[in-house]
């Protein structure tokens, strides 16, 4: 740009403002996605290395007295003592299948939808939108898109969908997962031996260990399972897991940098039901608008710094012409 500009070109000032005006909304936007793929997460999964959890194990451990006793304000839950941690962990079972046949009662209307069974309050899996309680033998969940297939309107609330063997009563509609069809099955003791449920959801206190609060409930319920740590697949909260009890110990580095890694393979690879496949995508996305808008908000700021530089440099100019004409 030529420094003999008395004002520098408005278009550059406009398309700078611009930039950082678009970069503003990006990151607004992406950080909203990211908080959203977040919630999704803010839960433990632990998953069955043999299949399934024992369908006996689950009755007991959640089974009709922990039904009766929940606490109804915090949507009816099953909790498991943990006096090492010093509290209690509450946490769900469940199970998903890909394009299962779902149908309307009342009109006959037929579609295909991911379906999760769970036995628990199922805002551990789905914290946005209605809660599932184990006391609501009847109720379920099904995503915008499902209602419309099935309903002609995402308006269901009260209509009633069966599958398999069951029907059940729509309590809500979720935006995302469009297609999803989430049943309570906690007060079907049979169903829980049937549908073989392979994941757990635990709730987590704020600021736990979510490493120490896995490994601890799986040795205390003597379980063949595993942790999946979706939470290493994006953001860096990880990187203080890397710090050894003692700052010394360079063992202790290299051997939770070997776990991280293999926590990341295994999560990476692991097959993933529609709410965290989801999840995933709304942290992946979030980040890269993020990061778009942080590069726009870099070049407009440098663009307006420029302009505003050539604009006090003409003046600068003017001034010592005007002076040495003046002489």
């Amino acid at each position: 740009m030529k420094l003999n500009q008395k004002i520098p070109n408005i278009k550059w000032i406009l398309m700078a403002i611009f930039c950082i005006a678009l970069a503003t909304i990006c990151i607004a936007k992406g950080r909203s996605w990211s908080k959203e793929g977040e919630c999704i997460f803010q839960s433990l999964t632990i998953q069955s290395q043999e299949g399934e959890f024992s369908g006996e194990w689950l009755q007991s451990t959640l089974g009709e007295n922990d039904l009766t006793q929940g606490d109804q304000s915090e949507g009816g839950i099953w909790e498991e003592e943990d006096d090492s941690i010093g509290g209690k962990h509450s946490f769900a079972a469940w199970r998903e299948w890909k394009e299962e046949r779902i149908a309307g009662k009342t009109n006959s209307r037929n579609a295909s939808g991911n379906v999760i069974a769970v036995s628990g309050p199922s805002r551990y899996l789905l914290p946005i939108g209605k809660n599932l309680t184990p006391q609501d033998k009847k109720g379920c969940v099904i995503g915008q898109k499902l209602a419309e297939e099935l309903f002609g309107g995402s308006q269901a609330e009260g209509q009633q969908i069966t599958w398999q063997d069951g029907t059940w009563i729509v309590r809500g509609v979720v935006r995302e997962p469009a297609s999803l069809l989430m049943v309570q099955v906690g007060g079907f003791p049979d169903m829980i031996e049937k549908l073989h449920l392979n994941r757990i959801n635990i709730a987590l206190k704020d600021g736990e260990d979510r490493h120490l609060a896995g490994e601890k409930f799986i040795l205390q319920n003597n379980l063949s399972a595993q942790v999946l740590r979706w939470d290493y697949l994006h953001g860096l909260s990880w990187i203080r897991e890397m710090v050894p009890g003692q700052w010394s110990d360079f063992d202790g580095w290299k051997q939770n940098f070997q776990n991280y890694k293999e926590a990341v393979r295994l999560a990476r690879n692991t097959w993933k039901s529609s709410i965290e496949a989801w999840g995933l995508d709304c942290q992946k996305k979030g980040g890269r608008l993020s990061l778009a808008g942080i590069f726009l908000l870099v070049a407009g700021l440098a663009l307006l710094t420029r302009m505003l530089q050539v604009k006090y440099l003409c003046a600068i100019k003017d001034k010592f012409v005007h002076y040495f004409k003046g002489k």
